[in-house]
């Protein structure tokens, strides 16, 4: 009974159809690039792999509308076709992983704001030798083209008017803000792109300030947009001095000069400087006010510093001449400045040496002129004898 049963299972095995699929397998695409910049050209390989050996196959290379499929070259173990309908066949069955084909896409150049385009490998078939074989699953490659703009589709002040009026392509702009702050608003054209640089609440010294503010696209590429902004300066220029006395007496002042002299004599040994400003708004300098300041013998410089309210100083020098010790002269009993001493000393103070005394030259030298006064007179005089001798002759 047990031989039976084995003998009609067995006719049934061979009653039943008998349908396996010959082959298994898939394709894959790599491309050089993903991410693009408009008029780039990229450079895509299509393989495939399979568990069974494969003898033909045939697929469709497709790309989305911005973007243009160039050469094909299909690897040299095929013969076919090289176009985007791939129909190929083999001499030599492949198994495992093998190449398929190499092609080439452009980018076009006219997308400028960025776009996501793709290429897909479709309609995929793999056949064996008895030409047996199943649909593939299509392989799709996701392809960036950046986004070039790097403009800005608005920049306003909150206070001031931007010269000339706002264009996205005009990168240089001026204004006048008469505050302490102003907030610079800027919106990017491509939301992309991004911003750096001077945006928002932004202080503002006095005169020219200059700002910068970068737009940088999704590609990488940057703009600068430059804002001149000048803050008028309306504080208090004056820094001058109304009145000055040096030790209670009064010093002219005289506009444009800021260079004073006075002289005192060798028992001052200290002077008051009193200094008055000629506007509420200015200050003194620390350490340059008016103060007392004690006095060396000869020249003394003192400075007043003073400083308006826009911060400028103006400098006042005091040269203050002390004078030298008064000596006493052993002989004559006058009194000398010490500081002048070397040009009062005794006319006959002998120079080291045998040479005569300053004074001594003098006479010799009005002795000479004398002389020689003398020597003269008595050679024209002789000559003079002379000619009256010959005349007194000739008349006889």
């Amino acid at each position: 009974m047990r031989n039976k049963i084995k003998i009609m299972l067995i006719l049934m095995l061979f009653m039943l159809p008998f349908n396996v699929d010959a082959l298994t397998g898939s394709t894959e695409l790599s491309c050089s690039k993903t991410s693009v910049f408009p008029g780039d050209t990229i450079t895509c390989t299509i393989k495939g792999t399979s568990d069974d050996e494969v003898s033909s196959m045939s697929s469709k290379i497709g790309v989305s509308s911005n973007l243009t499929l160039g050469d094909v070259i299909v690897d040299s173990i095929w013969e076919g076709t090289d176009e985007a309908n791939l129909d190929l066949y083999t001499d030599k069955n492949k198994t495992g992983t093998f190449a398929i084909a190499t092609f080439n896409v452009k980018v076009s150049s006219n997308v400028t704001n960025g776009s996501n385009e793709q290429i897909t490998i479709g309609s995929t078939k793999f056949y064996d030798g008895n030409y047996d074989g199943f649909d593939v699953a299509d392989t799709t490659q996701s392809i960036k083209i950046l986004s070039t703009v790097n403009t800005l589709s608005s920049l306003t002040l909150s206070n001031g008017t931007l010269s000339p009026s706002f264009n996205s392509s005009t990168t240089n702009y001026s204004a006048t803000v008469d505050a302490t702050n102003v907030t610079i608003g800027a919106t990017v054209s491509d939301s992309k792109s991004t911003i750096s640089g001077s945006t928002g609440v932004i202080s503002l010294n006095y005169g020219v300030n200059t700002f910068k503010i970068n737009v940088t696209s999704e590609s990488g590429s940057t703009k600068t947009y430059t804002l001149t902004i000048t803050r008028p300066d309306n504080r208090d220029k004056d820094n001058t001095l109304s009145s000055l006395k040096l030790n209670d007496e009064d010093i002219m002042l005289i506009d444009e000069q800021n260079e004073y002299s006075y002289e005192v004599e060798n028992d001052v040994i200290q002077i008051n400087i009193e200094a008055t400003l000629n506007s509420s708004k200015a200050t003194f300098v620390e350490g340059y006010a008016p103060r007392i300041v004690e006095l060396s013998e000869g020249s003394n410089a003192i400075e007043l510093k003073v400083k308006a309210e826009n911060e400028t100083v103006r400098t006042y020098i005091l040269n203050i001449k002390r004078k030298g010790v008064i000596v006493e002269d052993s002989e004559t009993g006058s009194g000398n400045d010490a500081n002048n001493e070397n040009d009062n000393k005794n006319d006959n103070f002998q120079i080291e040496g045998n040479g005569p005394s300053t004074g001594s030259l003098e006479l010799y030298i009005v002795l000479v002129i004398v002389i020689i006064s003398i020597v003269l007179g008595v050679y024209f005089y002789s000559q003079y004898q002379k000619k009256q001798v010959k005349n007194s002759d000739e008349q006889e």
